[in-house]
Parts: structure tokens; sequence; C-alpha cells
């Protein structure tokens, strides 16, 4: 009886200084979920995805390419550095009510719904804040599938989860809260939101760390023939023979993805799947195996059909597109999106 009085005691005490502290500081989505809080109502399409969409898709110039069979279409970059598939479900489902009935198309990359973490992502105030119990409980269950895979970490994630989502409920990092909710300031915020808001969320990677960027770009450049070697290897091996070949994504994966367009169908809107031109081959092979899973995806991890976003001048890194590059990419995507709107919901996969 101590006991229960005792739980039921902790968890109004964490409600009440959660509720007191506001909401855990994020990075830069915390500017753009005040943006859409005041503004959402105004966007035809949201785009979600991780660095490679976050730094690589332009809304401006994506939007132009869509104005001849959408006139006045306006889209919003939600992604953010490192969002794999449990955080972006929960991203959606954070930002599908702040929008107004003008929406009607989910752009999202697709990356591996995945109990794979950052190590002490525990401490990581936006990780902490995706760590709801429903996305806890889901990493669980994708711990749990694989268990059997000696190759994994599975233990590890599984326990990193619990202690996530532990940290969440428990208000860990009050401090922090504390000071930001007294000073207006987010020690985590790498940008003004002026500069982030300015393109609808999408950030040149070259402005987003402007100290780090020389360091990346003379770093790719100094061992320029790894990534050399990393693209002939995929110029060698097409596309669909690596997709049939890759592991399957797992039944509760698979369940998710479902799961998710389902409900996003449900809700009337339109999904489609865009794959950003990665390159390492580890993290390509990666997420080749939960692209099995998505139908309806626009494919540009091709070098073959688009060679020109994989040329050594067209990268601030091996993984990510400098600002002309993705100007490129933004303007392909938002005409292959064109072309899936004109056709309807229908139209046949690119992968």
């Amino acid at each position: 009886m101590l006991l229960l009085a005792a739980l039921v005691a902790f968890g109004a005490t964490t409600v009440v200084v959660g509720r007191l502290l506001g909401p855990i500081p994020g990075d830069e989505l915390d500017d753009k979920f005040a943006h859409l809080e005041q503004f959402g109502h105004e966007y035809n399409a949201l785009i979600l995805g991780a660095s490679g969409t976050f730094h690589g898709i332009d809304p401006v110039v994506f939007d132009a390419q869509l104005e001849a069979v959408r006139p006045g279409w306006k889209s919003f970059n939600l992604g953010a550095r490192g969002m794999l598939g449990l955080e972006t479900d929960a991203v959606l489902r954070r930002a599908l009510p702040l929008m107004g009935e003008r929406l009607e198309l989910v752009v999202l990359e697709p990356k591996p719904f995945h109990p794979w973490t950052y190590r002490g992502a525990d401490e990581i105030a936006r990780v902490q804040r995706w760590h709801t119990p429903r996305q806890t409980w889901r990493a669980l269950l994708l711990s749990l599938e694989h268990a059997l895979d000696r190759e994994t970490n599975s233990l590890r994630w599984a326990w990193q989860h619990v202690r996530t989502g532990a940290r969440r409920i428990g208000n860990y990092g009050s401090g922090e809260r504390l000071m930001a909710g007294l000073t207006g300031a987010n020690p985590l915020r790498f940008v003004e939101p002026e500069t982030l808001l300015e393109r609808r969320g999408y950030l040149p990677i070259e402005t987003f760390e402007p100290p780090d960027a020389p360091r990346r770009r003379r770093r790719f450049t100094e061992d320029l023939s790894a990534y050399q070697a990393a693209v002939a290897g995929m110029l060698q091996t097409p596309i669909e023979p690596v997709l049939q070949e890759t592991l399957p994504i797992g039944a509760i994966a698979g369940d998710l993805v479902a799961g998710q367009r389902a409900w996003l169908e449900g809700l009337g809107l339109q999904v489609l799947y865009l794959m950003p031109p990665y390159v390492r081959r580890g993290q390509f092979e990666q997420i080749l195996d939960a692209a099995r899973g998505y139908p309806a995806v626009i494919q540009f991890a091709d070098p073959d059909r688009f060679l020109e976003l994989f040329e050594p001048a067209a990268r601030l890194d091996a993984q990510h597109l400098n600002a002309a590059a993705a100007a490129r990419l933004s303007e392909l995507a938002g005409q292959a999106v064109a072309e899936r709107l004109a056709a309807g919901p229908n139209a046949e996969s690119e992968q």
C-alpha cells in the first residue's frame, strides 16, 4: 500500500513539475513547431527526414516545380539531423494537429523503424522528447525482434530506450529546462529562427555549422578516393538487385510502416517516400533494408540516374550535398512529386 502511494505521489509530482518547467528543450525542431503553431494552416505538404532531407530539400525550390499542377502550393521542411523512423512518427503525430485543411501530402524519408539509437542518447533532450510511452514501447518491441541477432546490441538498445523513457517521465535535465524558461534561451539552438524559417525549415548545411563546414569539406577532399570507390561500387551494383537482396525489415517494423501509412491515408493524406542521394555503403544498404517496406519511393540514392548529385563538387562531405546541389535535388524532387500528384495516388514506385 505504501509502495502504491509512493508511486502515485511520484507520478503526480513529475506531472506537476513537468507542467511548471514547460516542454523539454529541443533543437531546430523547437522553432519549427513554434512556426507551425502559428502558420501550419498555410501549408499543403510536410517534408520529414534526417539530415539528407533537412539539408537537402529546399521547399521554395521544391514548390516552384509544383506550381503548374498545384498553383499556390506551399511546403514545409520538418526534418532534423539523425531523425529515424520512430522519431519521425512522433514528430508527425505532434505536427498534424497544428496543420489545417490545406494539408494534402506528407513526404517522408524512408528511414528504418529500427531500435538503433545513439550511444548516450538518453541524455539528449530531443531524444527524450520523442520517448513518449507509445514510442518507448515500440522501441522495446523492435529491440526484442532483433534479440536473436548476435550481431546487434538489442539488449543495450532496449535498456537505453527504457532509461530514456524513464528520464522523460522523471523530468531528467530539469535544470536545463528551468534555465531555458527563465532566460528564454534554448541552449541547444545552433541557428536563429529567422534563418531557419527563411526557407521554410530548410537550412543549407554550410549555414548550419559554419565553423565546422570547412573542416568537414577538407576531410572529405583529403580522403576523396574512398568516396569515389563507394560511388563506383554503387554504379557496379544496380539498385534493383540491391533492393531484392537486402534483408527483410522485420515483421514489427513492417507493421509499423503499414500502420503509419494507413493512419495518414485514413486522414485523407497522400504519402510519398523520398530517398536522398546517400552514399556510404553500410548506411546505404541499411536504409535500403527499410525502403523495401515502403511503397512509392522516389529514389535519388542511384548514381546511375543522378550522377550529378554524386560528383565530388556536389558534396560538402560523403553524405551531404552542398547548397548548390541541394537546390538541384529540390528541383528534381519537386518535378517527381509534381508528376506523382498529376498521375494520382496510385502512381508506381521509382525504386
